[in-house]
């Protein structure tokens, strides 16, 4: 949910606590009566929506893969460095080093493609790993290498399938505020008609309904009737 459709949600439940006060004035049956009763139910539905409404990510798959590439670009930097170790010892193994260099793009996906091809070396060449072992790198660094990008990859995968259900939330919850935005519509009419002679109930009805623009701008009264479909902003 954005800022803006936070903004909407919250001018329902003040439009809801107006009602808790004044909405026992009108008949259950009733226009009004029956607008209360389906706001009510939807805001129920959007609240789920609003979790995490202050910038939170959608999907800890995110900071996990962003933990899982520090690690794995810190564990390639200790493989680089022991290569060229390696490469300038006795006897010389000229060339080792440059299989190992870190790309000079440093980008996750950079990183992880470098990581595959450093596994890849040390699985297809046996004995090579026992070289860097005996620099004191851990014994079971190939197999961490390994662990951390199977571990990239089910990260990735959890990350494609929250996205998946964000987009779905996302478009469950525009129904609902072009729903909820109509149930306003409709209770404002009644709102205003049935207490026009009470000015502080008008007024304390406008500051309710009342929508909160994304930086500090307001708009007055009921947001507007709610658009066909296929005018949503896509």
């Amino acid at each position: 949910m954005n800022d803006r459709q936070y903004a909407l949600y919250q001018s329902f439940v003040r439009v809801l606590a107006f009602t808790k006060e004044h909405g026992t004035e009108f008949t259950p049956s009733s226009p009004a009566g029956q607008a209360i009763a389906s706001l009510t139910a939807i805001v129920s539905q959007l609240r789920p929506h609003t979790d995490g409404q202050a910038g939170a990510d959608a999907s800890p798959a995110t900071a996990a893969k962003e933990d899982l590439v520090d690690a794995l670009r810190q564990d390639l930097k200790d493989i680089a460095r022991t290569a060229r170790a390696i490469e300038s010892g006795t006897p010389p193994q000229i060339g080792l080093a440059s299989r190992f260099t870190l790309p000079d793009e440093r980008t996750q996906r950079s990183i992880i493609a470098h990581a595959r091809s450093v596994l890849a070396t040390f699985q297809a060449e046996t004995g090579l790993a026992a070289r860097f072992i005996a620099y004191e790198l851990p014994a079971d660094f190939v197999t961490d290498l390994q662990q951390d990008l199977a571990a990239y990859d089910a990260a990735t995968d959890t990350q494609a399938e929250d996205r998946i259900g964000s987009v779905e939330g996302t478009a469950q919850a525009r129904v609902l505020l072009r729903e909820g935005r109509a149930a306003v519509v409709q209770l404002n009419a009644s709102v205003l008609n049935k207490y026009r002679r009470q000015p502080e109930v008008i007024a304390a009805w406008k500051t309710a309904s009342r929508v909160d623009q994304p930086g500090g701008s307001d708009s007055d009264g009921p947001p507007a009737a709610p658009p066909p479909p296929d005018t949503e902003p896509k």
